[in-house]
Formats: C-alpha cells, sequence, structure tokens
C-alpha cells in the first residue's frame, strides 16, 4: 500500500500536466460556448483568440483550473486511498471508495469551474471575481448552478465582444 506522501504527489502530478495540457483546447471550448455562433469552428475560434490577444488567451485564468485540478486529483487519490484501506478488499469496497471519493471532490468542482470560467471570459485577479460572486449570490450561490453574473455587468474583458457579453454564464448544463 502506497504512503499519503505519494498519494498526494501523484495527484499533484496528475493535476498539474493535465491542466497545463489542456488549458489551451479549454480556453477555446469556453469562448465558443459563451460566444454561441453557428458555424464557428474550433480551428476558427483560436485563430481569433491568437489573433486578438496572443499564446497567453490559452492561459488567461489558468490559475484557477491549475489549482481546482491538483487540488481535485489529490482529494480522489487521497480519499480513495484512505477509505479503499478502511474497507473490505473486495469490489463493494473498492466502488465504495470511489463513491466517497467522487462526493469529496464534487463539493470543490463547481465553485472552482464557476471560478475559471469567469477568469477565462473576463480576466482579472480570481479572488476579485470570487468577492464579486459572493456579494452577489453568497457562499451558497457561488457553490451553486446558479447564472454566474454577465461579463458586460462588472469589467468585462474587453476582446470578448460586447453583443456577446450579454449572453448569460452558467455553470451547468454543459453550458458556459
Amino acid at each position: 500500500m502506497s504512503s499519503i506522501t505519494d498519494e498526494l504527489i501523484a495527484g499533484s502530478a496528475a493535476g498539474f500536466a493535465s491542466t497545463i495540457l489542456g488549458a489551451p483546447l479549454d480556453a477555446v471550448k469556453v469562448r465558443m460556448q459563451h460566444l454561441q455562433q453557428p458555424g464557428l469552428t474550433t480551428w476558427a475560434c483560436a485563430l481569433a483568440m491568437l489573433r486578438e490577444s496572443g499564446v497567453p488567451a490559452f492561459f488567461r485564468g489558468v490559475g484557477v483550473p491549475l489549482l481546482n485540478s491538483v487540488l481535485m486529483n489529490t482529494v480522489m487519490f487521497v480519499v480513495f486511498e484512505e477509505v479503499r484501506s478502511a474497507l473490505p478488499d473486495t469490489t463493494g469496497g473498492a466502488l465504495a471508495a470511489g463513491a466517497v471519493s467522487g462526493l469529496a471532490q464534487s463539493l470543490l468542482s463547481t465553485p472552482m469551474d464557476l471560478l475559471k470560467i469567469q477568469v477565462q471570459l473576463r480576466g482579472g485577479h480570481p479572488l476579485s471575481i470570487l468577492r464579486r460572486l459572493a456579494a452577489r449570490s453568497g457562499a451558497v450561490g457561488v457553490a451553486s448552478t446558479r447564472r454566474a453574473p454577465r461579463c458586460a455587468e462588472e469589467g468585462r474583458n474587453p476582446s470578448v465582444p460586447a453583443s456577446a457579453a450579454k449572453a448569460p454564464l452558467t455553470a451547468s448544463a454543459g453550458r458556459v
């Protein structure tokens, strides 16, 4: 059985690597979901982002998902191993450990994903965005799937067209 230190290191490394490698595609996906322009291809969106803001556009707000994925993977590895070691070494024990691990992860995922999307679309410091979200919706609102504030309302990122900023943002149902 591995030590908790091994689990922490493995979780952190997995979270870091997956986020850095996936950040550019995630940034394009979030922009495309936000713009909701029929016929806009992934390639065309990526090229427009590159022309407008350069390579940094693909890593804007990467700190939030980096922290999130490191936390999520660490929680997953550590909780799974700790619960697994307390249960019988059966398929049912592994299933229960996975369920508890998933529940622990879900408590972090919604607020972190909402914050990530806001930083990607607006720019700005994650803590100031989190303060605004909490002031508007409270802690429960930040942790729920209710609609997030619109970009045009507070410090909208100038690289997002004003017409696109009028679309509401949500952190549920696969839409941004």
